[in-house]
């Protein structure tokens, strides 16, 4: 299930999902397309997005391009391709390191091993409007709720276990992003935000001072203040 975005596109959409994903990791500079609007890419490489957080210097943002006869989309890339093979050889070696010290078989276990590393080496905030990628977790060390849940999803995908990307608001108007992970053949949310002090407000009685106020719980357990927002597929839980 590591790409389950995926699986709630259509026929066509699935072709482009794979030809966007490969072009992406390659750095092309422009993806010949059919004629095909605008919303529906969006779609499309939002999925890409979802199922690989590895992708971590391209968060989304595109222009139409006509190369010749040939309509394109040029990716607004973050980060230049030589840069980007330097940054994931540093995150191949930081990513070896944190599973190195991960010696147990429970699934819940190793998922709460990746949470307990991200809060404890990662500063919640951003810098320059970014915060967004697994770069910005496992190297720069300062992310929002975005790059926290591409942290985790990206940790726990190294581990073999499955986890994707849930959409939805705090307060009912701020954008806001956190996992939904399967453990023993169940799904929970895992909000990683939450087990920031930054975010304790929203919390009250015992649960306003536990870290793991958000960690592998169902629905009817996240804060009175999460809406979930439903994505172009649809929840587990």
């Amino acid at each position: 299930m590591s790409d389950y975005a995926f699986y709630f596109l259509n026929t066509k959409q699935k072709k482009l999902f794979k030809l966007f994903r490969d072009a992406l990791f390659r750095h092309t500079k422009f993806i010949p397309i059919p004629e095909i609007d605008a919303n529906e890419i969006s779609i499309i490489l939002k999925a890409v997005l979802t199922d690989t957080p590895d992708i971590f210097w391209f968060e989304g943002k595109w222009e139409y391009a006509v190369i010749g006869s040939s309509l394109c989309i040029h990716p607004l890339y973050t980060i230049a391709s030589s840069d980007s093979l330097i940054i994931q050889g540093q995150v191949d070696e930081t990513c070896s390191d944190i599973l190195s010290l991960v010696d147990s078989s429970s699934e819940i276990l190793r998922i709460r091993y990746a949470y307990d590393w991200i809060l404890s080496n990662v500063e919640y905030g951003f810098e320059d409007g970014r915060g967004q990628t697994i770069y910005d977790v496992l190297i720069k060390r300062k992310a929002v709720c975005k790059g926290l849940s591409k942290g985790l999803q990206f940790l726990l995908k190294q581990m073999n276990l499955f986890s994707t990307l849930q959409e939805g608001t705090i307060d009912d108007k701020s954008k806001h992003v956190w996992n939904i992970v399967e453990i023993d053949n169940a799904y929970f949310n895992v909000d990683v935000s939450m087990g920031y002090d930054y975010f304790s407000y929203l919390f009250e009685d015992e649960r306003k001072n536990d870290k793991y106020r958000c960690f592998a719980v169902p629905n009817a357990k996240l804060s009175n203040y999460h809406r979930i927002k439903h994505l172009p597929w649809p929840s587990l839980i």
